[in-house]
C-alpha cells in the first residue's frame, strides 16, 4: 500500500506541473522525488539473485587478475562494480543502491532534456516500468536507462559519447549490445511502412517461424551457449503470446499514434522520430519474439524505456489549453490505475523491508 500511497502523492505534485512556466522549485522538487525513490529503492531489504551473486563475487584484485568467470556470465561491468565494492567493505545492498542511483539519476535527467512535461512522463514510469526493471531487475534496469542518454547523444551527433553509453550498457547486461542501432534510428519512417512491418510481425507470430528457426539453430549447434540453455529452460522460454496485456498495450499506443500521424503528420519535434522508431522496435521485439518469453522480455523491455515519452508526446496532437491539459489529467488517471493494479491488485511487489544488512 505505501507504494500505490506515493504513486498518488506524487501525481499531485505531477498535476501542478501542468502549469509550464519556468519554476527552478519545482524542478528541483522533481529531482529530489528522484532521489527519495532511488534510495528506497537501493535500501530494500531483500535476499535476491544480485545479493547471492555479490556474496559469489572474488575480491577487486583478483577479479582484475583473471578469476571473472561470473562476471563474463552476468556481464562483466557488473561484476567489476560487485568485486570492488566487496572489496571496499560494503555489503550487497551497496550494489542495489548504486543501480538504484545510476538509473533513476538517467530518467530524472533525461526526461527534462526530451519534454517539458518531464513530470508527467517520471510518473508514468514509476506507475508501471520501474517495477519489473528497478525494482526486480537491476542489470536490465540500467541497461535500459541508458538508452535515454545514447538517443539524446546520437540526435546530437555525439558519436564518442554515444559508444562510451553503449560500451558500458553492453558490460552490464549482454542484451545491451542491441542498443547500437538506435544510432541509426534519427530518421523520419513513412507510418505505412511501420504499419506493414506491425501487422506482418503479428503474423510471423502467429506462424510459429521464430520459434522453428531457433530451435532448429539449437539442435544444429549454431547458437551460443548461453542462448541455448534459456530456449531448454521452461520456466523461461514459455510462450508469452501476443495477448499479454505489456504487448497489447503497446501495440495499441502504436496504431494511436499511426492514427494521428496520418490524419495530422508529423510533429516537428526534435526527438519525435527517433523515440517512435525506438518504442516501434521494443513492440516488434515483443511480438516477434513472444514464443521464448525471456527474449521477448528483455530484448523489448530494453528499448521500451522510452514509453513515457511516447505516450507525453501524443499530447502535442491536441489544442492547447484545455484539450491539452484533459490529456494530461487522463495520463494522470490512467497512471494511477496502472500503478493501483501493479502495486495493490496484482502486488507484483513484496511488503517493503529496509536492509540487506550493513552497509
Amino acid at each position: 500500500m505505501e507504494y500505490f500511497t506515493f504513486v498518488i502523492f506524487y501525481s499531485i505534485f505531477a498535476f501542478t506541473c501542468l502549469e509550464q512556466k519556468s519554476n527552478i522549485e519545482k524542478r528541483g522538487l522533481y529531482y529530489l522525488f528522484a532521489i527519495f525513490v532511488a534510495l528506497v529503492i537501493g535500501s530494500r531489504g531483500i535476499v535476491d539473485e544480485y545479493s547471492r551473486l555479490f556474496d559469489r563475487m572474488p575480491d577487486f584484485i583478483d577479479y582484475i587478475s583473471g578469476s571473472y568467470e561470473l562476471g563474463l556470465e552476468k556481464g562483466y561491468l557488473f561484476g567489476l562494480i560487485s568485486s570492488f565494492l566487496k572489496s571496499a567493505g560494503f555489503s550487497s545492498q551497496s550494489l542495489l543502491l548504486f543501480f538504484a542511483l545510476c538509473s533513476l539519476f538517467f530518467h530524472a535527467y533525461f526526461y527534462p532534456k526530451f519534454t517539458k512535461y518531464y513530470a508527467i512522463a517520471f510518473l508514468f514510469y514509476l506507475s508501471h516500468e520501474i517495477i519489473n526493471k528497478d525494482w526486480i531487475q537491476i542489470r536490465s534496469g540500467l541497461s535500459s536507462a541508458l538508452v535515454l542518454p545514447m538517443i539524446y547523444y546520437a540526435v546530437n551527433q555525439h558519436k564518442k559519447t554515444f559508444l562510451a553509453l553503449w560500451l558500458i550498457s553492453s558490460l552490464i547486461q549482454y542484451v545491451g549490445i542491441l542498443s547500437v542501432v538506435v544510432y541509426g534510428l534519427n530518421k523520419r519512417i513513412r507510418v505505412e511502412f511501420l504499419f506493414a512491418i506491425l501487422i506482418i510481425s503479428i503474423l510471423v507470430s502467429f506462424s510459429g517461424i521464430v520459434q522453428s528457426l531457433l530451435l532448429s539453430l539449437d539442435q544444429q549447434g549454431y547458437l551460443p551457449s548461453i542462448v541455448s540453455l534459456y530456449i531448454k529452460w521452461k520456466a523461461y522460454s514459455y510462450d508469452l503470446t501476443i495477448f499479454h496485456f505489456k504487448i497489447l498495450e503497446q501495440i495499441c499506443i502504436l496504431c494511436v499514434t499511426f492514427l494521428l500521424i496520418k490524419l495530422y503528420g508529423y510533429k516537428e519535434i526534435r526527438y519525435f522520430n527517433i523515440i517512435l522508431n525506438v518504442y516501434f522496435l521494443s513492440t516488434i521485439s515483443f511480438i516477434i519474439l513472444s514464443q521464448f518469453a525471456i527474449f521477448s522480455v528483455r530484448i523489448g523491455s530494453l528499448f521500451n524505456v522510452v514509453e513515457p515519452l511516447m505516450i507525453v508526446y501524443l499530447a502535442e496532437y491536441f489544442k492547447k489549453g484545455l484539450n491539452k491539459n484533459l490529456y494530461f489529467v487522463l495520463v494522470i488517471i490512467g497512471s494511477l490505475l496502472l500503478a493501483f493494479v501493479n502495486y495493490i491488485y496484482t502486488s507484483k511487489l513484496p511488503e517493503y523491508e529496509l536492509f540487506v544488512g550493513g552497509m
